[in-house]
């Protein structure tokens, strides 16, 4: 399963909520589309997870 490394980076951007929301997504985001091809599936799931943990619902 290729997403467990997301889920670590993940939880690791999540883990430092001092940087504040934006930043935080953008290391998100960054990490995304380093670990998932942009336009995949894992990555259009990655980056939902992204915005829903630190924006919320959409």
């Amino acid at each position: 399963m290729r997403f467990a490394p997301i889920a670590l980076l993940v939880i690791a951007a999540a883990a430092t909520p001092a940087m504040g929301g934006p930043i935080s997504y953008a290391i998100c985001v960054t990490g995304c589309n380093a670990a998932e091809p942009p336009g995949s599936s894992a990555h259009n799931a990655c980056m939902t997870y992204c915005f829903v943990n630190f924006f919320g619902s959409p």
